[in-house]
């Protein structure tokens, strides 16, 4: 995994806070609310920027979801 930018790293801790409140990831238009961005459309960018770096990923219907490698691997760390 690469080092995230300081915003992808707040909107990557903002969708696990979101996630952990409400057991589903946010919609763009939350995160572009939340950091007073113009448009869901950068709240998608910086998404699709999290995906490329395999932070998060799609699943069967195309919806986002936190990475299961991350998930396991952290799992093993913890043990």
């Amino acid at each position: 995994m690469t080092e995230l930018p300081m915003r992808q790293r707040e909107v990557l801790d903002f969708m696990r806070e979101f996630f952990y409140e409400n057991d589903q990831l946010p919609p763009m238009k939350e995160i572009a609310k939340r950091f007073r961005f113009n448009s869901a459309n950068t709240a998608f960018e910086i998404v699709r920027a999290l995906e490329g770096k395999g932070y998060i990923e799609r699943n069967a219907v195309k919806k986002f979801r936190f990475a299961r490698v991350l998930a396991s691997t952290k799992k093993a760390g913890q043990a």
